[in-house]
């Protein structure tokens, strides 16, 4: 095997390596985000809504990141792995470079 092709094979593996992990960790962050908030029982619920009274900041906050999390991670994970991807086809150019450059 040349030297070329370890390269390659070296720079595929991280590649491999960088997607598994990326979708690894973006699964576990939404899962994390996303489990359900705690609720009141019925009757906590109820006297809430009688009550008229205002859900806190915080509370509010949480759950517009519990809803926008799912989407924003989906965006970062393919934009990851089109990076992975043109770093890959670089490389690809980079590796057929040398090799002209090494024929002439």
């Amino acid at each position: 095997m040349t030297t070329e092709n370890k390269d390659g094979d070296i720079v595929d593996d991280a590649l491999r390596l960088v997607d598994t992990l990326q979708r690894r960790l973006l699964a576990a962050g939404v899962k994390s985000v996303t489990a359900p908030p705690k609720r009141d029982d019925v009757w906590g619920e109820a006297i809430r809504l009688e009550s008229g009274r205002e859900r806190p900041p915080a509370e509010e906050v949480l759950d517009i990141v519990r809803t926008a999390v799912p989407e924003v991670a989906g965006h970062l994970g393919r934009a990851g792995v089109a990076a992975a991807s043109a770093l890959g086809r670089t490389w690809d150019v980079f590796e057929r470079s040398l090799e002209r450059t090494r024929r002439e």
